[in-house]
């Protein structure tokens, strides 16, 4: 069974393991800090562990009918 706090320090280790990949390739490809396709994939890989997509899904869906408008004027 996992506790909160082992969820934490595994989040934790995660975070810093993969920020220490990322600096020590581009110590290795400095060229590649320039390029979008490694930024993006970089952000998303950040991302992921702090469960970004996630809760992005659940502040939008919960937005969304204030954000269209009530649902009369949707129909017409």
């Amino acid at each position: 069974m996992q506790t909160p706090a082992s969820r934490l320090l595994t989040l934790m280790l995660t975070v810093s393991g993969l920020r220490h990949t990322v600096a020590v390739t581009l110590a290795f490809h400095s060229g590649w800090a320039a390029d979008a396709g490694f930024a993006a994939a970089t952000s998303a890989a950040y991302g992921v562990p702090s469960d970004l997509p996630g809760r992005a899904l659940f502040i939008l869906g919960r937005a969304r009918p204030s954000v269209l408008g009530p649902a009369s004027a949707l129909a017409s």
